[in-house]
């Protein structure tokens, strides 16, 4: 379906100049023209959207458009906010739809794996599914691996060849593909993330692919994978912001973080400013001041162990810590401290890298 879409819009962007992507209800590029890294937020209403509503954001510089296929609803996205691209919008709408009617009807267990997954499908679909392909319910673990690369033909590849025959591997966009790792009751999250690291590091050295992989909880049943799938997912995109040199997030690492995001911007940068005055502000900007904090309490508070693995003289560590605890007031060699860093850290890269789109 994927490959399909792309085929459909390229020769569209081709003919007008215009970009154009398509996304899933939740948000997931499953097919685009652009380029670069997309860095529009789709906040649109969804039920106008599925009345045939096309909804220009002017602020975003974008169009927003529903497109209805096999009984899903996608949202296609043109960039111009004007109404030539509205035109478009309800031109190309109708136009990506009948392809699809006019291809095969057929419909596979990746597509629909796929629809729910992404929030793309209705309440009874998981039931469906385990009548129509004789699939029973067993613990899962949900990983998502993402990549830049605009073809995952090799990541997909070598999921494939490594996924056991009750293992299930899901294309879901252009960026991400789902791994559903069948796994034992007695096993938890720990060991998801210790085969999403083995994962990494052999996709690295084996086909040098710069890939990061999310790791959500467990799922018990086909019907509980869509909030497993979004967890792994915002793991790895809260991941990214926070930790750019992992490989691996875990969504059970990343709670506080994301409770974070959800508070408004300007009560974060409120927050910011009531606790750090400008030399504390300009310490986080200091990447060899915050990897060394960071370091310290990956390590448990524990001086040696950190010294040794930042390859630092034991000295040069304590001066450090000395330097963060004369600037920012807090000692991080005690926990309490070392939660009020790792918050305000937390809180300066969330606010900073939105500033930064």
């Amino acid at each position: 379906m994927i490959s399909r879409l792309y085929d459909i819009i390229s020769p569209l962007q081709e003919s007008t100049g215009l970009d154009i992507s398509v996304h899933s209800l939740g948000g997931d590029v499953l097919a685009t023209t652009v380029t670069e890294e997309i860095t529009y937020t789709l906040n649109v209403d969804r039920e106008a959207l599925s009345r045939g509503t096309v909804i220009c954001d002017r602020k975003q510089n974008i169009t927003c458009f529903s497109i209805k296929i096999r009984c899903d609803m996608f949202i296609g996205v043109i960039t111009g906010a004007n109404n030539a691209s509205r035109n478009y919008a309800h031109f190309w709408s109708k136009l990506i739809e009948t392809s699809f009617e006019n291809a095969s009807p057929t419909r596979n267990v990746t597509d629909e794996f796929r629809a729910l997954l992404t929030g793309g499908a209705d309440s009874g679909l998981p039931a469906r599914m385990k009548t129509r392909y004789n699939i029973t319910d067993k613990p899962l673990f949900v990983l998502t691996l993402h990549t830049a690369s605009k073809n995952n033909a090799a990541l997909e590849n070598y999921c494939r060849e490594l996924a056991s025959s009750e293992d299930i591997v899901i294309p879901v966009s252009s960026g991400i593909i789902a791994y559903l790792k069948s796994c034992g009751d007695g096993e938890d999250y720990r060991s998801a993330s210790e085969f999403a690291h083995m994962m990494a590091d052999n996709i690295a050295e084996e086909l040098s692919i710069d890939v990061s992989i999310g790791v959500g909880g467990i799922s018990r049943s086909i019907g509980q994978l869509p909030p497993y799938y979004s967890q792994a997912t915002i793991a790895a995109r809260i991941g990214k912001i926070l930790e750019p040199k992992s490989k691996v997030y875990s969504y059970k690492d990343y709670l506080i973080m994301r409770m974070l995001e959800e508070l408004p911007r300007e009560n974060k940068q409120t927050i910011l400013d009531l606790s750090l005055d400008k030399p504390a502000l300009e310490l986080f900007e200091d990447s060899e001041m915050t990897d060394t904090a960071e370091q310290f309490m990956i390590n448990s508070l524990n001086i040696s162990e950190t010294a040794r693995i930042m390859f630092l003289h034991r000295n040069t560590l304590l001066y450090r810590l000395d330097k963060i605890e004369k600037i920012t007031g807090l000692n991080i060699r005690r926990f309490s401290d070392a939660v009020t860093f790792r918050t305000l850290s937390i809180l300066y890269k969330l606010v900073h890298n939105t500033e930064r789109k």
